[in-house]
C-alpha cells in the first residue's frame, strides 16, 4: 500500500463524505474551508523524512493520522450545526443564555440587511489611472461600463451590504468595493440571490485585484486598459474575457475549487504557467513551451497578455476569440 496514494485516496473519501453530509443537511460545508487542511501536507512530508523509505511505517502513520483529522474535522461542522440550529430555534433550558440569544438574533438582522443599494465614486478629469479592488463574497458578480462615474455598483441582495471606499494620489485613484455580512450563503434556497453588477469608467488605465468567495463571475474586461488583474477565488465559477488596449497585461489566478475560463483575443500574443496539484488544463490553441503553453509566435507578438494558474482542484480553460 503506497502512502502518497493511502493520503490521495483518504482525502477524495472525505471529500465525498462533505459533500453527502452537506447534501443531506448533516452540516453546514463550503468548499474554502477544506483547504484549512493544508498543514497535513507538512505533516505527512515529516513523516517520510522521518521513516524515510519504509512504506509499511509511512502507511501506517497516514492511516492514523486520517483516522484522527478525518473524523474531528466533521464532529467540528456537526457541532456548528447544532450550535446553529440552537440559536435559530431558540430551545434554550438556561434562563442565563436569554440575553445571548438575543444578542445573536440581533447580530444575524443586522448582518442580513440586503436589499438594492446603489454605490458610485466620481470621475475627474485628472484621473489617469486607477486601481480597482473587489473584497466579494457570496454573489454573482458582472462588470460593465459607466462615462459618468469612476466606479458604480448595483447590489440586489438577498443579505450583507455594500461598501465603497477610495484614495487618491498624483491622478491615481484607489477604489476598494467590499461586502459586508454574513460569509456563508445557502445556495440551495431558490430564493436566496446576491446580484452585484459593477460598471468602471474606460478612461483610466486599470489595476484590478479582485476576491470572489462563493458564488459566479462574469468579468468582460474588453472595453478596459488594463495592465494588470489578480483573481482570488474559493467554490467559484468564472469567466473573464480580456481586450487588446494595452501592450501587455499580466493576469494572476489563484483558485480553490474553482472553474475558471478565460477568453483571449487572436490579435495578441498569450503565454500561460501553472501550478496546481488537481487541475484540469484546456488550453486549446496553444503549445507547450518547456513549463509554459503559448501561442503561435507569441515571442514576437507586439501585444501580449501573461496567465498564470495557481490552484487546488480547479478547472482551467482558456480560449482564442
Amino acid at each position: 500500500m503506497n502512502a502518497k496514494n493511502l493520503l490521495l485516496g483518504g482525502f477524495f473519501v472525505l471529500l465525498g463524505i462533505l459533500f453527502l453530509g452537506r447534501n443531506l443537511g448533516w452540516f453546514d460545508f463550503h468548499f474554502g474551508e477544506l483547504f484549512r487542511l493544508w498543514p497535513l501536507l507538512f505533516v505527512v512530508l515529516g513523516v517520510n523524512m522521518i521513516w524515510g523509505k519504509s512504506n509499511r511505517n509511512v502507511t501506517v502513520a497516514t492511516l492514523i493520522l486520517l483516522a484522527i483529522c478525518v473524523p474531528l474535522f466533521i464532529a467540528t461542522k456537526v457541532r456548528d450545526r447544532v450550535r446553529d440550529n440552537i440559536h435559530w430555534n431558540g430551545s434554550w433550558d438556561d434562563d442565563d443564555h436569554d440575553d445571548e440569544a438575543e444578542e445573536s438574533y440581533e447580530n444575524r438582522d443586522s448582518e442580513r440587511s440586503g436589499g438594492k443599494q446603489y454605490l458610485a465614486e466620481p470621475m475627474t478629469d485628472s484621473i489617469n489611472a486607477a486601481s480597482f479592488q473587489l473584497e466579494g463574497g457570496a454573489a454573482e458578480f458582472t462588470m460593465g461600463t459607466t462615462d459618468k462615474q469612476l466606479v458604480e455598483a448595483d447590489g440586489d441582495l438577498d443579505m450583507g451590504n455594500l461598501s465603497l471606499k477610495s484614495t487618491s494620489v498624483n491622478g491615481a485613484s484607489e477604489v476598494i468595493l467590499s461586502m459586508k455580512g454574513r460569509k456563508k450563503w445557502n445556495w440551495d434556497d431558490e430564493h436566496s440571490h446576491n446580484n452585484v453588477a459593477v460598471r468602471l469608467n474606460p478612461q483610466p488605465l486599470w489595476n484590478l485585484d479582485m476576491k470572489v468567495g462563493a458564488g459566479k463571475a462574469d468579468f468582460d474586461l474588453t472595453p478596459f486598459k488594463v495592465s494588470k488583474v489578480s483573481l482570488h477565488t474559493g467554490a467559484t465559477e468564472m469567466d473573464l474575457k480580456l481586450g487588446d488596449k494595452t501592450d501587455q497585461t499580466d493576469v494572476e489566478v489563484n483558485a480553490g475549487v474553482a472553474s475558471v475560463k478565460i477568453k483571449v483575443p487572436q490579435s495578441v500574443g498569450c503565454r500561460i504557467t501553472t501550478r496546481g496539484a488537481l487541475t484540469e488544463k484546456d488550453f486549446n490553441g496553444f503549445t507547450r513551451q518547456g513549463d509554459a503553453y503559448e501561442t503561435p509566435g507569441y515571442a514576437g507578438a507586439k501585444k501580449k497578455i501573461n496567465i498564470r494558474f495557481e490552484g487546488g482542484i480547479a478547472e482551467w480553460k482558456v480560449e482564442r476569440y
